[in-house]
């Protein structure tokens, strides 16, 4: 289900107070127009009603349902809440058992940005396994070239003119994008696919990491 909490928050603007709701989680069953507000980030959209001036309002947590499309994404940013969570998924203890019974795409990320990214790459009909390779490899390349640039972020995602491309980031700051190729993303899903479960029974983080993992042949015996 759908639950929400009213808390106080201060205008970054203008500094006064007033009331504002934040979401722990979402059914988009309940609240179709949810699934826009979440990937334009409308539904975390803070506007005072003083001055006019807004902030997204991140409060680090957000349970993610799409029931039409059986996908469940947990957005945690804490390291301890993370590990909970984890824990409790592997051993069977979590609340979102049913989730894994009723065979759901579930996912865990730790940014509300990761969130929506992987939103993005579901509605495009693409494997986020997939995705996360191809980024990887972009991102060598990238890093090869700029050898002077720290800790570049990839993100995959849609333009206006509805153009794909993969944007890189420092320190969220724009760096450039390239378009997505998707003959490059066919190649290597050829090439991995085969070799992956089935993507509603692999691992909760799929990320650059796990990416990297793959990329180098590494198994969960090898660890």
């Amino acid at each position: 289900m759908s639950l929400k909490e009213t808390i106080t928050l201060e205008c970054p603007s203008c500094g006064k107070k007033s009331p504002f709701t934040i979401r722990k989680s979402i059914n988009t069953a309940e609240e179709p127009a949810m699934k826009q507000a979440v990937r334009d980030k409308s539904a975390f959209l803070f506007e005072c009603p003083s001055c006019a001036g807004t902030a997204v309002v991140n409060s680090g947590t957000l349970l993610y349902q799409q029931p039409e499309e059986h996908w469940l994404i947990q957005y945690i940013a804490d390291d301890e809440a993370t590990f909970d969570f984890v824990t409790q998924m592997q051993n069977g203890t979590s609340p979102l058992q049913p989730f894994v019974d009723d065979h759901y795409l579930i996912r865990l990320v730790r940014s509300l940005n990761r969130l929506i990214e992987k939103l993005l790459i579901f509605d495009e009909g693409l494997d986020d396994r997939i995705m996360e390779i191809y980024k990887v490899i972009v991102l060598m390349d990238y890093t090869k070239k700029n050898p002077d640039i720290e800790n570049p972020e990839l993100y995959f995602y849609k333009n206006d003119e509805g153009e794909k491309r993969i944007h890189i980031l420092v320190d969220n700051q724009d760096l450039c994008s390239t378009i997505f190729l998707p003959d490059m993303y066919r190649q290597l899903e050829e090439q991995f696919q085969p070799r992956l479960p089935d993507i509603n029974e692999d691992e909760l983080q799929i990320d650059e990491q796990w990416a990297f993992r793959i990329l180098l042949g590494e198994t969960d015996d090898t660890e």
